[in-house]
C-alpha cells in the first residue's frame, strides 16, 4: 500500500512529538519537544541587560513546580518583556502557556500554594 505525500508528512510530523503527564495537573500535553529545543536554545544565545527588570514573578523552582520544563523555566525567569514571555510561550501546551502568559494573576496563588506545602 503506498502511502499520500500527506499521510507521509503527518507521520513525519507526528514523529517529532511526545505525550507526557504534566506533574502538576496530571494532565495528558504533546510536546513539540524539536521546537521547544530550538527556541530554548535561540533564547540562551540573547543577552539579557544585567539591571533589567524581571517579568515573572517566579524563581525557576517555583515554574517547574507548576509543570515548567526546567530548560523553559532558566529562560523564562530572565525574560523582561512580555513579548518575550509570548514568544517563549509559543510552542508549550497550553497549561504551561497559560503558567507563563497570566502570570500576575496566578503570582499570589502560586506564592501562597508554596507557603502551604
Amino acid at each position: 500500500m503506498r502511502r499520500s505525500s500527506r499521510t507521509t508528512t503527518a507521520y513525519t510530523y507526528a514523529e517529532t512529538l511526545t505525550l507526557e503527564v504534566n506533574p502538576a495537573n496530571g494532565a495528558m500535553e504533546v510536546l513539540r519537544g524539536a521546537a521547544i529545543g530550538a527556541k530554548v536554545a535561540e533564547f540562551r544565545k540573547r543577552p539579557t541587560a544585567e539591571d533589567a527588570v524581571q517579568v515573572l514573578p517566579f524563581s525557576a523552582a517555583e515554574l517547574v513546580d507548576l509543570g515548567i520544563n526546567p530548560d523553559i523555566a532558566a529562560e523564562a525567569i530572565r525574560l523582561t518583556s512580555d513579548d518575550r514571555v509570548l514568544d517563549l510561550a509559543a510552542d508549550l501546551p497550553e497549561w504551561r502557556q497559560l503558567v507563563l502568559v497570566r502570570r500576575n494573576r496566578l503570582g499570589g496563588l502560586v506564592h501562597e500554594y508554596m507557603q502551604v506545602a
